[in-house]
């Protein structure tokens, strides 16, 4: 599991034991300003699709630690994904695709 991830639960685990109930989560961020999917570190994924993406964790822009991850890992790990959650989203897929171009090509 993400650490952020964990950080985030046990968060939530502890307010509500403590009666202290977490009213939101600060996620996603709602800007007018367009997301640039040239540039990196942008979390375009996390943005651009907040269902599929729970408290805006695991982001291909995301600190996966000492692991490099690839374009064409995380896509595919994205789509194959265990519970179809991703499978499931066709304009995640159309993006994933056009993202995973984009990826391609910038290395040529």
């Amino acid at each position: 599991m993400h650490l952020n991830l964990k950080k985030t639960l046990q968060m939530l685990k502890n307010s509500v034991l403590n009666e202290n109930a977490v009213d939101t989560i600060s996620w996603p961020n709602i800007s007018t300003d367009p997301v640039c999917e040239y540039r990196q570190h942008s979390n375009i994924f996390s943005l651009d699709f907040p269902w599929l993406f729970f408290g805006g964790m695991d982001d291909f822009y995301d600190d996966h630690g000492e692991m490099k991850v690839t374009a064409n890992h995380w896509t595919r790990n994205m789509l194959l994904y265990y519970d179809g959650i991703f499978a499931c989203d066709k304009m995640f897929w159309l993006f994933c695709f056009g993202f995973y171009d984009l990826m391609k090509k910038s290395k040529q």
